[in-house]
């Protein structure tokens, strides 16, 4: 579609190719970088007071974590 960007939507973390084999962030980013497309990924940072299921969850609940 010839787009600048394109986003990793939520459980990227448990993404699996067609065999069922987890599929690492660093594919997905070479495969964008391969194609001139930059990501916007999508993260589930809301903590505690967030009850939404998706993934990754909690990597940065915190200042310290986010530094």
């Amino acid at each position: 579609m010839s787009w600048p960007y394109a986003l990793v939507d939520a459980r990227w973390d448990q993404m699996t190719d067609a065999a069922g084999n987890r599929v690492p962030l660093e594919r997905i980013a070479a495969e964008a970088d391969a194609r001139g497309v930059k990501l916007f990924l999508w993260h589930n940072s809301g903590g505690a007071n967030n009850t939404g299921t998706g993934t990754p969850r909690d990597l940065m609940v915190d200042a310290v974590t986010r530094l």
